[in-house]
């Protein structure tokens, strides 16, 4: 997504999104909801016209919204609440600049961009950028469960919509930590994989705990032969092939190995960084 916001005349250009129009609003959406197509059309017909912190009650995914009130001359840039989705921004003394990549910014015939010095201490401490700076000057990150507001006089506030709460356990309710996870996992499994009839959905398997807890749900969630996937990199001797493989056969996928080169691992390496948006900080980015 890429688009541009003319404060004095009130006009947004917008493109590579999805969109929907209600009344004097707007939305442009990238991403995914996980909700059926008729469910995420009257989503965003609700996200047009009502207040977002009501809209965005109980909707998860991955996402970037970009919605223009032109009643009141108003864009609002919206990013889900962990940040799967990356979005930045550059304000401008005439027009406000947004993207999910930074290099479509950095192809922007008016945009003079410098690299940022000040964080580059940061990156060689950490491995990366934390909060909303990145590595050129003025490209601003929108932080992940937050609302950036832009006035048609170009002033800028920023707002949160998402806060993650701890719920109190209810003591009266004996329940093992392994119930609850069971339970809790299933159903954010089953919603971000309800059009499993029409797409046919894989996993990335590295022998760790985590995947191979996504092997084994999928197995009872698709059956038997669902894609499992392994990347491992070339003359590597901690590469987890057995494992991944041993998994595949208890739990019935159809696996296959992906291994690196290091002639792949080069050939790729400026791809990479590009979609990173930053210099790596860990080699199996690529």
């Amino acid at each position: 997504m890429f688009g541009k916001y003319h404060f004095k005349m009130n006009r947004l250009e917008c493109s590579g999104t999805s969109n929907s129009s209600e009344g004097n609003s707007r939305v442009h959406f990238k991403g995914n909801l996980f909700l059926k197509p008729e469910d995420e059309t009257k989503f965003l017909e609700r996200l047009s016209r009502e207040p977002i912190q009501e809209a965005l009650n109980n909707i998860t995914g991955q996402f970037a919204f970009v919605i223009h009130d032109k009643s009141n001359g108003r864009v609002y840039l919206l990013r889900d609440h962990i940040g799967v989705i990356p979005f930045y921004y550059i304000l401008m003394s005439e027009y406000l600049i947004f993207s999910t990549t930074i290099h479509e910014m950095l192809a922007h015939d008016v945009v003079d961009i410098k690299p940022n010095a000040s964080i580059f201490h940061e990156y060689f401490a950490f491995g990366y950028i934390a909060g909303e700076n990145t590595f050129f000057d003025g490209i601003v990150e929108v932080l992940p469960g937050y609302v950036i507001v832009v006035n048609q006089n170009g002033t800028l506030t920023t707002e949160r919509f998402h806060h993650f709460r701890h719920k109190p356990q209810d003591l009266s309710i004996c329940r093992k930590p392994t119930d609850s996870f069971d339970a809790l996992f299933r159903h954010s499994f089953e919603r971000q994989t309800w059009d499993k009839d029409t797409k046919r959905i894989g996993v990335l398997s590295s022998g760790g705990i985590d995947s191979s807890i996504l092997v084994s749900f999928s197995r009872n969630r698709f059956g038997s032969g669902f894609p499992s996937y392994y990347i491992g990199n070339e003359g590597y001797k901690h590469n987890r092939n057995q494992e991944v493989e041993y998994l595949s056969r208890i739990f019935d996928s159809f696996h296959t190995n992906e291994i690196i080169s290091n002639t792949k691992f080069a050939d790729n390496l400026v791809h990479t960084i590009t979609i990173n948006e930053e210099p790596l900080n860990h080699p199996s980015s690529v």
